[in-house]
């Protein structure tokens, strides 16, 4: 383990582990503990990040996706395929082309150059960015909110940028510090995605996506293996655990939310909530309108780019529908196997492991596969 590792380890356990209400006795967990690091090194791994350190942590075999699982786990992806997804632009691009339903781009950049349909743009002062952002805010007829996030990145929330009409008028500051940190890198431009009723009156202060993971067989067929909804505390405009967000896993077979929501290990204190912090809405029992889209929208997608086996969809509802915001080719899996109290009877992810017993292969061409397996992964 490395020093900086082993640094927040110790910084997580005396912020949060030691002052969890519902943490075990000492004398029973640390020994439990050091006898999972002896004899059950993969129940050790997910001790303290799937809390089975509680008192309510149920029993351990549930939990089937250590770290070493989870590295196999992306290794069934190809990584040639990885910008598919990984590219934003490129992503939006591929699957307008197959009549999926994704969230829309109004212009992107690559440092000061700025792309609006035909018309390049080199921006070279904060007075011409907002300029431009009012010939976006002009193209964007039915909203006057945009959204601005890395192309390639903003994980966990990281770069994301919400600005409204009215900013270019009343907060000058807000668009030129906007300005400052797009022209360093490659940035798209989207609308802002108008959520279902039903997600507003949860949280009103950002859209609420649902994380929805898939997983390819060698046939090509895609199958939705959990998900979650992700809600933003705060008052925050993103929804993103890692930002400090909560999560609530979804009943697979009628897209109702289960009565337990968590927050993130380190971002969140791991605090657990049956209801939104703010609007004091009860989780257990509400339906996710269009969930038996939402899935179809997904699996549809997945099989799509069937080089890349595992992934992870970010996926808004509008009231009309459902529509993908992104996907990720390297998903974390803690949250969502936290969400669904563990993958071990999880008849999807049983297919996961049994694939990676025999070798961890992707498929490349049409009877042809190459193995992706890293050693030790």
């Amino acid at each position: 383990m490395k020093v900086y590792q082993l640094k927040s380890y110790v910084r997580n356990f005396t912020r949060v582990v030691l002052k969890d209400p519902q943490r075990k006795r000492l004398h029973r967990m640390l020994p439990e503990y050091l006898r999972f690091v002896v004899s059950d090194p993969d129940t050790a791994n997910q001790y303290f990040t799937k809390f089975l350190y509680r008192k309510d942590a149920g029993q351990y075999k549930k939990y089937v996706v250590p770290d070493r699982i989870l590295h196999k786990c992306w290794a069934l992806n190809d990584p040639n395929y990885h910008p598919v997804v990984a590219d934003k632009y490129l992503f939006e691009k591929f699957y307008e082309r197959h009549d999926i339903n994704v969230v829309k781009s109004l212009a992107h950049n690559y440092n000061s150059l700025f792309f609006m349909g035909k018309e390049i743009i080199d921006i070279d002062s904060p007075a011409t960015f907002r300029h431009v952002l009012a010939g976006i805010f002009g193209n964007a007829r039915k909203h006057k909110t945009l959204i601005i996030k890395k192309n390639i990145g903003s994980c966990g929330g990281a770069s994301i940028f919400k600005i409204d009409n009215r900013d270019l008028f009343e907060d000058m500051d807000k668009v030129e510090r906007i300005y400052r940190e797009v022209v360093k890198s490659g940035y798209i431009f989207q609308e802002f995605v108008l959520q279902h009723e039903e997600l507003n009156r949860l949280n009103p202060s950002c859209l609420n996506t649902m994380r929805m993971d898939s997983f390819t067989s060698r046939d090509g067929k895609s199958n939705v293996y959990s998900a979650f909804l992700r809600l933003g505390l705060s008052r925050s405009h993103v929804d993103n655990v890692g930002s400090g967000g909560l999560y609530v896993g979804i009943n697979p077979d009628d897209g109702s939310l289960f009565q337990k929501g968590w927050t993130d290990f380190s971002h969140g204190m791991a605090r657990n909530h049956t209801s939104h912090p703010e609007t004091e809405i009860c989780f257990k029992g509400i339906k996710i309108p269009y969930f038996k889209e939402a899935v179809e929208l997904v699996c549809k997608a997945a099989e799509l780019v069937p080089r890349l086996r595992i992934l992870g969809w970010d996926v808004g509802i509008t009231p009309t529908g459902p529509v993908i915001i992104e996907a990720n080719e390297c998903p974390g899996i803690t949250h969502s196997e936290v969400a669904q109290g563990g993958f071990y009877e999880n008849p999807v992810f049983k297919e996961v492991l049994k694939e990676l017993k025999s070798g961890g292969r992707v498929q490349k061409s049409p009877g042809k596969e190459v193995s992706v397996a890293r050693e030790g992964a």
